[in-house]
């Protein structure tokens, strides 16, 4: 999987995070502000301390709020992961991501889920 930068079109994401994607249909329609995550369950997850669903009920938690919080999912090793199908190729304009500030996150895309 390549990095995942704003206005490529990728239908697979991989993360390690709390996020939301925010993008219309492949079409030259102006951005909207649809959370393309709202409410779905991960293709996969890997080594995860708690529930996934909390990654994609729109809720946030509080700033300043402790790394391991009830809002929050922990990943419990360096290969800790989430990936989600989106369905089709789309276009991003941007991706959300609350997590904790002293650690490093990859945000990854794929058109077929393998590169």
């Amino acid at each position: 999987m390549r990095p995942l930068c704003p206005f490529l079109s990728w239908p697979i994401l991989a993360l390690g995070c709390a996020l939301v994607l925010v993008g219309p249909p492949v079409s030259a329609e102006p951005c909207d502000s649809t959370n393309l995550l709202a409410g779905k369950q991960p293709l996969v997850g890997l080594d995860l301390g708690s529930d996934p669903r909390l990654l994609t009920d729109s809720g946030v938690g509080p700033e300043g709020a402790s790394w391991d919080s009830s809002v929050g999912v922990v990943l419990l090793s360096n290969a800790g992961s989430v990936t989600y199908d989106l369905g089709r190729q789309t276009d991003l304009a941007a991706v959300f991501v609350q997590a904790d500030a002293n650690d490093t996150y990859a945000v990854l895309g794929s058109t077929d889920g393998m590169e």
